[in-house]
């Protein structure tokens, strides 16, 4: 660690004091700043136009997309008619092998067992 602060030295033409400070500047710069790191949101066209620029042999579209977001399979924000993924979120969800759909909810009453069927009505008096 020395030598390289000495080659840093004799590169930088900087004599000792200088290079501490500015070291001491740069930890504290380090540690004072939260290391935020934001996603890249792209819309569809957008997410597309990339992967495309990646894999140019590359077969997804945007209506498998629509559709993956549309179903909760692949996680999208909703802002105002724009659709927005994160590249990254999408590039790991395309490598990975198995991909876990939502629990469906069914709203059909049709799908209820009990439909359809004749039920006792009792009358009262």
């Amino acid at each position: 660690m020395t030598q390289k602060i000495q080659a840093l030295i004799t590169q930088y033409k900087l004599d000792s004091d200088a290079l501490l400070h500015q070291l001491q500047i740069d930890i504290a710069n380090t540690l004072t700043k939260p290391s935020l790191k934001l996603p890249k949101m792209r819309t569809i066209p957008e997410a597309i136009k990339e992967l495309k620029t990646l894999d140019p042999n590359n077969s997804l579209t945007q209506s498998i997309l629509y559709r993956l977001t549309k179903s909760g399979e692949l996680p999208s924000v909703k802002v105002g008619q724009k659709t927005l993924v994160d590249i990254d979120v999408l590039i790991s969800y395309l490598t990975n092998s198995q991909h876990k759909k939502p629990p469906k909810t069914n709203n059909n009453p049709r799908a209820d067992p009990e439909y359809g069927k004749v039920r006792k009505i009792s009358i009262l008096n």
